[in-house]
């Protein structure tokens, strides 16, 4: 009987070591859990700093849109402005010509009158300065659309450039959503494990009380 007792101590001895190392190993995975818990919501905090850093460029994407349509605005009325420039060079050098026929007309009509002459002369003189002038200024205009032109080139590549940084901001966040999904799977296991630990745990208990019942039955007998 007595070596029945100490048998049942033996084993009760052995389930209280079992569960005081299923204890420690639940301890061990509670600290893992914490570890895991506290690096997601430093993931989350990277996600969200994340998603306003692209915030911030979608606004400076569309800031550069509208600084496009504004230079592209400019680009059209410069157009418009060589176009009637264009119109005024037609009409003047229609009043050339026209000076010219009335030139000829008067060579012929008051051949010797030098000074007639002489003044037609200084009027084509005036014409042909105003048309150079026009030139000069059509040849500025046209200076000025080609410097709009590659601001507007620059702003298009700085569209671009932004773009690409908006996608790898966006494969950024999907790659740290991942991280995110894997860790929250591990803590899922880590907890299954504990609850499976814990029911070995109260399996253990039950059977030590069973056998403490048994040695108390025993020592009754």
């Amino acid at each position: 009987l007595n070596d029945t007792v100490e048998a049942k101590k033996k084993e009760i001895d052995d389930l209280n070591d079992k569960v005081e190392t299923k204890n420690k190993e639940i301890d061990t995975l509670n600290v893992t859990i914490e570890a895991n818990k506290k690096e997601i919501d430093t993931l989350n905090d990277t996600v969200e700093d994340k998603n306003k850093e692209i915030g911030d460029l979608n606004d400076k994407v569309e800031a550069n849109k509208k600084e496009i349509g504004v230079l592209n605005d400019t680009v059209e009325a410069k157009n418009k402005e060589i176009d009637d420039l264009k119109d005024k060079v037609e009409t003047k050098n229609q009043v050339i010509d026209d000076l010219k026929e009335t030139v000829e007309s008067k060579k012929k009509e008051i051949n010797g009158f030098e000074q007639t002459f002489t003044e037609l002369g200084q009027i084509l003189t005036i014409k042909n300065q105003i048309i150079r002038d026009l030139e000069k200024a059509i040849f500025t205009k046209n200076q000025e659309i080609g410097n709009l032109k590659k601001t507007i080139e620059a702003k298009d590549q700085e569209i671009g450039d932004l773009n690409d940084t908006v996608e790898t901001k966006n494969k950024e966040i999907g790659d740290l959503k991942n991280t995110i999904e894997d860790k929250n799977k591990e803590i899922d296991y880590l907890n299954d494990t504990v609850e499976a630990n814990n029911k070995e745990i109260d399996h253990l208990n039950d059977t030590a009380e069973d056998n403490n019942k048994e040695i108390g039955d025993l020592k009754n007998t």
